[in-house]
């Protein structure tokens, strides 16, 4: 999950053009809410946008944001 943040935020392997596909707002999951591909994407007032990237296997949940 570092590795996929670090690349989210520039650091490679994926292209600007990539990480602008992967992080388009799609889905729409509440007001100021949507996903991404694999991302969740959150407005706020006053500050620049959160970005939320997560992991789950049985008992466990990480996240990045």
């Amino acid at each position: 999950m570092a590795r996929e943040a670090r690349a989210f935020q520039g650091a490679g392997p994926l292209t600007r053009a990539e990480i602008d596909s992967l992080s388009a707002r799609r889905a729409l999951v509440s007001p100021g809410v949507r996903h991404g591909f694999g991302l969740w994407l959150i407005q706020r007032e006053n500050a620049p946008d959160l970005v939320s990237i997560g992991g789950d296997v049985p008992g466990y949940h990480a996240g990045v944001w």
